[in-house]
């Protein structure tokens, strides 16, 4: 069990670093000049190419650059947007409304134990609808009229 779950650690590790060098190495595969790319179309003195050298160790081999990337996700530093706007700060504020969905969708999942006495695979798309459990399967008929029917309170009399 610890041997399993040690690979399986090792293996996320591994893909983390793999996605991370990969999507990083992108970022700057297509970039002739990284300080333009971050200027955009303004013109940079040499004064402000100087500075963004030095802040984001544009000067530094690519796995150092890396190495100081890596530092900051590990750490939560995630940067600064183009605007200047922290994106740790753009996450937190989305945080709230990425979270909208799982919240509405996690009551609906107390639905597929029920399921899984009625459904049965046999093949990787051929389900069935003849219930594997009859004991544990209930009765579809008496069900449904009381959840139409609504609260007590509801009820029109």
């Amino acid at each position: 069990m610890y041997r399993f779950l040690i690979r399986r650690l090792l293996q996320m590790a591994l893909t983390f670093v793999g996605a991370t060098l990969i999507v990083y190495a992108l970022m700057f595969a297509n970039q002739t000049d990284p300080v333009q790319a971050l200027a955009g179309e303004r013109p940079v003195s040499p004064a402000q190419r100087a500075f963004l050298i030095e802040k984001y160790h544009l000067s530094e081999p690519f796995l150092v650059q890396y190495a100081y990337y890596m530092k900051g996700l590990l750490t939560g530093d995630f940067g600064q947007s183009l605007t200047g706007r922290s994106i740790g700060d753009m996450m937190a504020s989305a945080w709230p409304v990425t979270m909208t969905a799982p919240m509405r969708m996690t009551p609906w999942m107390a639905f597929a134990p029920d399921i899984s006495g009625v459904c049965s695979t046999e093949e990787t798309f051929d389900t069935t609808s003849k219930p594997t459990k009859t004991a544990s399967t209930k009765n579809v008929s008496s069900v449904v009229p009381s959840v139409m029917r609504g609260p007590p309170a509801s009820r029109v009399g």
